[in-house]
């Protein structure tokens, strides 16, 4: 069950926590057998304010726990240790991956500078046949 209270983040700072607590615990009477809340470190937070948030959603709810990643997400060890049990990349992937061609292709038409293409050579033609065939 997705929850994007604290991604849209809609009211009042202080409902959103609350507010995504009770749609897991709704969810999961409903019979959720795990809870996807985006947003959540929620922007602005500090890493101490992000661990409470998590570790306090993950025992409220008492269903699995996927968080989407972020720059500000704890690294995937805490976060077992806090009870989250998946990380989501979500479109995360593809924007670093089209940030990268974008920064490559303006080096290319302002500078001249191809050295960014040999972030390519990591990836050999048979290796992206292989990963769009399967």
């Amino acid at each position: 069950a997705r929850i994007d209270v604290l991604m849209q983040q809609h009211g009042p700072k202080g409902t959103w926590m609350p507010e995504a607590i009770r749609r897991g615990q709704l969810y999961a009477e409903h019979g959720a057998d795990c809870i996807y809340v985006p947003g959540l470190p929620m922007r602005g937070q500090s890493p101490d304010e992000a661990r409470r948030d998590i570790e306090l959603l993950v025992h409220e709810v008492g269903r699995p726990v996927n968080l989407l990643a972020s720059p500000v997400t704890p690294p995937v060890s805490e976060l077992r240790e806090l009870g989250v049990r998946r990380v989501s990349a979500g479109s995360g992937l593809f924007r670093l991956a089209y940030a990268f061609a974008t920064e490559v292709a303006e080096h290319m038409l302002t500078d001249g500078l191809l050295d960014g293409f040999a972030m390519a050579g990591k990836l050999p033609h048979p290796e992206v046949n292989r990963l769009l065939i399967a």
